[in-house]
Parts: structure tokens; C-alpha cells; sequence
């Protein structure tokens, strides 16, 4: 049959052959050995011949020949591009080879694999990539020995690192110092794999001094960049790798021969890698989904978006982006993505893609019971008296926020009370290492759990969600911060909440005059760590502090009254005065970005008259924040509305007097000997600013007296000792009432009422 090559701008016949190559497999596998890629590239299939990477010499009657050898798979490659390679002149083709190294990046060699009748001329066969076992059959040591091709030299010394470690570095390294009379792309693939190996014998500094000679002589060469970012990993210098990541995906030189993928999915699975070490779990799944739509599909990439337990939305976003396909596309990847869809509730999904695989037998039945309780847990009939209570508490937990840091405490406790069986389930991606943060064992096993039955759901997050679920009962914990409510919250509360849990009796308050049933509302106050935030411990004031310090902890933004205190602030104090307030800003980046003051309080500080004031925008962990309180004078939080106000808490608990806003919730807790508290009047706001549309009454919050809060503080100033020791002697009220055994213990009493214990 003649074949024709057409010109698709003019359809014009640009060549034409007599006839279609015949095409012969070269193997002594067994048929199901074969990738079906290569059976439907080729005519026939004959035993292989290993000399013909010695002589070149095709089989009688063919006009091309592949060679596939035992215990090889096939990384990438299509059939169309090798019969298009098969049907082209005469060339001896070489095939990109792949040995194992580290976990993350191989070896690569080149072999001749495809040969054609009338050899002219070396090519790469682009696009084809095979993983070869690392103990090749004696007959090819052989040749290799005996061939004094380059490429033969290369691989022989892959070969003798896969025998000894070390061996394969020290016949690469006499092969760079001869690599003058080398071709310039088997140069390029000799100082990668010499990186390689200097990285994995963690010869660092010389691994780095032979990348930058690289990527002088190859700056097209997209491995190069990458292999710099693994370095830097391997190093710890994370915040280099997204540079180098930069400058390997936009290199794409198809004549250099990497690990496939470098300048695309295979950079954007460490940079994945680099986010994820750092908690980012949004980034780190946008860089691992590329991976995941690759074809073949990263197996790196896979298992960092399986190693991500998610929110339910965004699971069900990536099953579309193609993590369901992916399952169905290539069979070794369906149970792990089948169970991945079980522990997001994506029960339905995961029944798909059991009733569209070809799986049978025993793997099969052992799926079908996986969904078949995941479904059960669902609609959770009658439990029996010998069977625990299910609870799951759905939130943020790696974040740093108040609100998250209190779900870590709940979480604590649940996954810890014997008598329940509890899970956790996330809301939001992670944002912070979560390795790094109190309760992380417990969290982790709670977040990989899903329940056979659940009889609670617990929801702590921003915006709050009152949907009745699936099964069970619902509380609600929900602070508030001023005089109303929005109406439909009220109606949903009575239709759909069993039980809303709010931290003080001020905020009880608000939502019973709002119309929700009373019985309904519980006070479960917010806590602290006693251990954490104590008196005794390491004091910390930033560089540059003078001889007293106020503290403000919290958003930048008005609600928290931090225009009130800049102001106030400035009414007691001057440039001369020995006073710095340090202000610990939280969320103007993130959830607080839209109503932050921040920059026009930094700007106005800037003024060589303003009293001194250092903002800290970084995060911190627990501790670092508790040293942060032992080290300041004294705590100040005009709040305009708080739910709670957890700085004051912590403040007191870490010995530290307060000054606050006299109305609200401060008082339930705040005990008066240690406690500053101003007056205040609750004023209406000009409009709903929150947009949750009607109110159940006039918007409310509370406006501070400007003027006694800066008498306040000047007093407090000039009355340190007296003041500080008030506060020593309230520390154990405090640390009393609010410490989190005795708050999680009310807590769980609430669980187990809801759940019929």
C-alpha cells in the first residue's frame, strides 16, 4: 500500500513511498511483557538478536527493527511516533534508558533501539523513554565491553554504579575529563548524570560547582536548572527552588535528553514538594495536578495530591481536572484514587469508577465493601448500645488563626476520648506545617479517618455553615462580635442547628434576642494552654523596643479597635517617651486584607514626632507568641466587637495586665485586679457593612472613650510595678477557668448529650 506525505497548508503531495516499512520486534518476552505501543508499532514479532547494537544488521526482509529486552517498561512513547519514525530514511535511532538512582531521578543512558535499512545517520527518538532492569543479561555487558561507542562507554558506567556505589561516579568523571572529543549531546548527558551522582553521594559542593559549568556550556538545557532546584533541596535552601523551577519550564530544547518533563510537570512536582514542606497545600496541589494530567501520569505527582487531605469542594473539583480519568486511564492508580474518594465522601464518584473499571474478583469485592460502608455511614441507622458514638469535626486546622488554633485543641480531644470514635475533616487547604503545631499526631490520623456511622457533626469555620447533614446530629461553634445577627441565620439556626456553641455569655445573648431558641444556645468559652502560655518562660521583645511595651495582638482593622488605640496611643505619648507599642498583626494579608489600617498607621508612625511603634507581620507558633506576651508591659485590646478575645486570655494567663473595652465579653473572664477596662457605648453602624442582608436588630458594635484610654495607658505607664504585680496574683484565676482540660471536658459533655449517651 503506497503511502503519501501532504503538505497541510497547500494539500499538495510532498513525498510518496511505494509502500508501508515492514517493521520487525526484536524480543524474547512473552506477549503480555510487550507494551501494546510497541505491538501495534510493528509487523512481526522475532527473537532478539543483541549483537545488532554491535553489527547494525537488520533481520532478512525487514526494513526496520525494534529491540525490547526482559524485565523493561515502558515509561513514554507512543506507537504513531515510532511507526513514524520506522516509516522514515534510514537512521539508527536511540532511546532515552533509565536506571534507578534516587527516589526522585534516575540515571539516563542512550541505546540504539530502532534501526533502518540504509543506515545515514544517528537520531533521538523524542518522546520515548524505557526503564531498564539494572542487571542486564550477561550477553550485553558483553558487547558494552567490547563496543567503543560513546554510548556504550556512558551506559557500561550507569551500569557499574548500579554493582558498587561510587564505581559509576569515578568512570563518569575520567569520561568528563576526556569529554572534549564527546558530541556535544552526549557531553550534556554526561555532566547530568555526574550531577546526579555527586547529589546522591551528597558531594554537594562539587555537585554545585559542576552545575554552574553546565549551565554555562548548556544554557538550553532544562535538566541542568532542574537538577539545581534538587540540590537546593537537598540542601534546605528552599526559597531558591522556585527560581531555578522558573528557568527550567521556560527552557524547552527537545535535542538535549533529560528526565522528561523537566521543563513542564516534573519541575512543578518539586516545586509541589517544596510548598507542601512548607504547609502550602493549595500551591502544592495546583504543581502536582500537572503531573497528574501528564500521560503517562508523574507518579511523584499522584501520590503528593493523594498525600492531601483536602476540602470535599476542591476533591470534587480535581476528579474533573483528571484524577477520576487518570484512575480509569491507567489501572494501578484506581484503588489508591477509589480510597482517596471514600475519606473526601465522594461516595458517588467512587462508585463510578468501580462500576466503569475492569477490575474482578476478590480487588473488586474488596472496593465494593469500602463503599458500600462509606455509603452505610451516610444514612447512620439506630446505634447499639455496645457501639461508639461517631463525631466529626469539620474546620481549618493548620492555619494560623484563633479560630484554627482552637480547633486543634478540640480535635485533641476527641481523637483522645476513648468512649468516641471521631474523625476530622478540613475546611480550607493548609497554609502552615503542620508538624510544626500543637496535637499534630492526633490531627493526622483524625484528617486519614473516615467513620462507619456518624452521629455528630461539629462545624467550626468562617463563613459558618447551619445545612442540616447527611445524618446525625449538628452543633455549631460560632463567635460574634456585634449586636444583631442576620435574620436567615436565626430562621437556619431553629430549622437546622441542634445545638449552637458560642464562647461567652455576651454573645449567648445576642443570639437569643436575634430569635434563636435559647435552649438551643450553649457557652463553650474559648481556652489556653497552660503549659504554653505561662508566666514562667522565655520573655522576647523585638530589636529595638524601649523601656515599656504595649502589646496588640490581633487584625489590623477596625473591629478590633486598632485605629482607637494608634490614636490613643499618640494622645499619651510622644517621640521622647521611653514606650513602644509593638503591634503582632494577624490576617492583613489574608482574611483581613480587605478592612486592614495597617499601612496608614505605619505611614502616620513614620513621622519623626509619632511615639515609637514596631509592627510584626510574621508568624508564630504558640510559644513564640507566649514569649512575646512575657515580654511586653502590658496588653491592650479596645476592641469595637470580639466574640471573646482570645489576646486577653493569653495575655493574662502569661501574667500581663490588660487594658480593654469595658463592654462585651472581656468582663465573664478578665478578673478586675488585673484589668483596665474602659468605658464604652454601643453605637449603631451606618449600614450592614457585613452584607448577610436583614438584621435581626440595629447593627451594633461598641465605641471605646478615646480619651480614657489614652489616661489609661499613660497610668498604667508610669504605674508598671504596682500594675504588674495586680497582675501576677490573678495569673491562676485565669489559668483556672480557661485552661483547655477543663473547656474540652465541657465540650465533650455537649457530644456525648447529642449523642444520646
Amino acid at each position: 500500500m503506497p503511502l503519501y506525505v501532504v503538505k497541510p497548508d497547500s494539500f499538495t503531495i510532498e513525498k510518496t513511498r511505494r509502500r508501508s516499512s515492514v517493521v520487525s520486534l526484536l524480543t524474547d518476552c512473552e506477549p503480555d511483557e510487550i507494551p501494546d505501543n510497541l505491538r501495534s508499532a510493528c509487523d512481526r514479532v522475532e527473537p532478539a538478536r543483541l549483537s545488532i547494537l554491535q553489527d547494525n544488521r537488520l533481520p532478512d526482509g525487514a526494513d526496520g527493527a525494534f529491540l525490547w529486552l526482559p524485565g523493561e517498561r515502558l515509561l513514554e512513547g507512543a506507537a504513531v511516533g515510532l511507526r513514524s519514525a520506522g516509516n522514515s530514511a534510514g537512521d539508527r535511532f536511540f532511546a532515552a534508558i533509565h536506571l534507578p538512582c534516587m527516589d526522585d531521578i534516575d540515571l539516563i543512558g542512550l541505546q540504539p533501539r530502532l534501526w533502518k535499512k540504509g543506515l545515514r545517520s544517528d537520531k533521538t527518538l523524542c518522546g520515548f523513554r524505557i526503564s531498564a532492569t539494572p542487571q542486564p543479561p550477561p550477553a550485553m555487558e558483553d558487547i558494552l565491553s567490547q563496543n567503543r561507542e560513546t554510548w556504550a562507554r556512558l551506559y557500561s558506567s550507569l551500569l557499574d554504579e548500579q554493582k558498587v556505589a561510587g564505581a559509576g561516579l569515578e568512570r563518569l568523571s575520567q569520561l568528563w575529563r576526556d569529554s572534549s572529543a564527546i558530541p556535544r549531546p552526549y557531553a550534556s548527558l554526561l555532566i547530568r548524570n555526574l550531577i546526579v551522582l555527586l547529589i546522591r553521594h551528597k558531594r554537594h559542593e562539587e555537585a554545585e560547582r559542576m552545575l554552574k559549568l553546565g549551565m554555562g556550556n548548556f544554557p538550553l538545557y532544562a535538566e541542568l536548572p532542574y537538577l539545581a532546584a534538587l540540590l537546593c533541596v537537598a540542601k534546605e535552601r528552599y526559597e531558591e527552588v522556585p527560581e531555578y523551577v522558573g528557568q527550567a519550564t521556560q527552557i524547552h530544547d527537545p535535542t538535549y535528553v533529560g528526565s522528561g518533563g523537566e521543563s513542564s510537570y516534573r519541575s512543578l512536582w518539586l516545586l509541589g514538594w517544596v510548598f507542601e514542606i512548607a504547609g502550602k497545600q493549595e500551591l502544592a496541589t495546583k504543581c502536582y495536578l500537572a503531573g497528574v494530567q501528564a500521560r503517562p501520569a508523574y507518579p511523584p505527582s499522584v501520590y503528593g495530591i493523594l498525600r492531601q487531605r483536602l476540602p470535599y469542594e476542591t476533591v470534587q473539583q480535581l476528579r474533573y481536572q483528571g484524577l477520576g480519568a487518570l484512575a480509569l486511564r491507567e489501572p494501578q492508580y484506581l484503588e489508591p484514587v477509589f480510597e482517596y474518594f471514600l475519606l473526601h465522601r465522594l461516595t458517588e464518584p467512587a462508585r463510578y469508577l468501580l462500576e466503569s473499571s475492569k477490575l474482578t474478583g476478590s480487588a473488586r469485592e474488596k472496593l465494593l465493601k469500602s463503599l458500600d460502608k462509606a455509603t452505610a455511614a451516610r444514612r447512620s441507622p439506630p446505634r447499639a448500645s455496645n457501639t461508639k458514638p461517631g463525631v466529626r469535626l469539620v474546620g481549618p486546622f493548620f492555619v494560623h488563626s484563633s479560630l484554627a488554633r482552637i480547633n486543634r485543641e478540640i480535635a485533641g480531644a476527641l481523637m483522645s476520648e476513648s468512649g468516641l470514635d471521631s474523625a476530622l475533616e478540613p475546611f480550607g487547604p493548609g497554609e502552615v506545617p503542620g508538624n510544626t503545631l500543637p496535637h499534630f499526631g492526633a490531627i493526622s490520623k483524625g484528617l486519614r479517618k473516615w467513620l462507619g456511622r456518624i452521629d455528630v457533626t461539629i462545624r467550626h469555620h468562617w463563613p459558618p455553615n447551619f445545612q442540616r447533614p447527611e445524618c446525625g446530629k449538628l452543633a455549631v461553634i460560632l463567635p460574634w462580635e456585634f449586636g444583631s445577627i442576620p435574620q436567615r441565620w436565626a430562621d437556619e439556626c431553629n430549622e437546622c442547628v441542634d445545638e449552637l456553641w458560642v464562647p461567652s455569655e455576651f454573645c449567648k445573648q445576642v443570639f437569643a434576642r436575634g430569635g434563636v431558641n435559647e435552649h438551643k444556645i450553649q457557652v463553650v468559652p474559648n481556652g489556653i494552654d497552660p503549659g504554653t502560655f505561662a508566666p514562667d518562660g522565655p520573655a522576647w521583645r523585638p530589636a529595638g523596643c524601649r523601656g515599656f511595651v504595649f502589646l496588640f495582638v490581633g487584625g489590623a482593622i477596625p473591629r478590633k479597635g486598632i485605629d482607637i488605640l494608634w490614636n490613643a496611643y499618640r494622645r499619651a505619648f510622644n517621640s521622647a517617651d521611653g514606650v513602644t507599642l509593638v503591634i503582632k498583626e494577624i490576617g492583613s494579608s489574608t482574611f483581613y486584607r480587605h478592612a486592614s489600617v495597617l499601612g496608614q498607621i505605619t505611614n502616620e508612625a513614620a513621622d519623626w514626632r509619632a511615639p515609637h511603634c514596631l509592627v510584626l507581620t510574621e508568624e508564630m507558633d504558640d510559644a513564640r507568641l507566649a514569649a512575646l506576651y512575657r515580654g511586653a508591659d502590658a496588653v491592650v485590646l479596645p476592641y469595637r466587637g470580639e466574640g471573646f478575645g482570645m489576646p486577653l486570655a493569653e495575655g493574662l494567663a502569661c501574667g500581663r495586665p490588660v487594658v480593654t473595652t469595658g463592654l462585651g465579653p472581656a468582663r465573664e473572664f478578665c478578673p478586675p485586679e488585673a484589668s483596665f477596662f474602659i468605658s464604652a457605648r454601643e453605637v449603631e453602624l451606618p449600614h450592614d457593612t457585613l452584607g448577610y442582608g436583614p438584621m435581626t436588630g440595629p447593627f451594633t458594635w461598641f465605641e471605646p472613650d478615646l480619651d480614657e484610654l489614652a489616661g489609661t495607658m499613660r497610668w498604667v505607664f508610669e504605674h508598671r510595678e504596682d500594675v504588674l504585680r495586680s497582675a501576677t496574683s490573678a495569673v491562676e484565676s485565669v489559668r483556672t477557668l480557661l485552661n483547655w482540660r477543663r473547656v474540652t471536658g465541657v465540650l465533650l459533655e455537649r457530644v456525648r448529650h447529642l449523642a444520646g449517651d
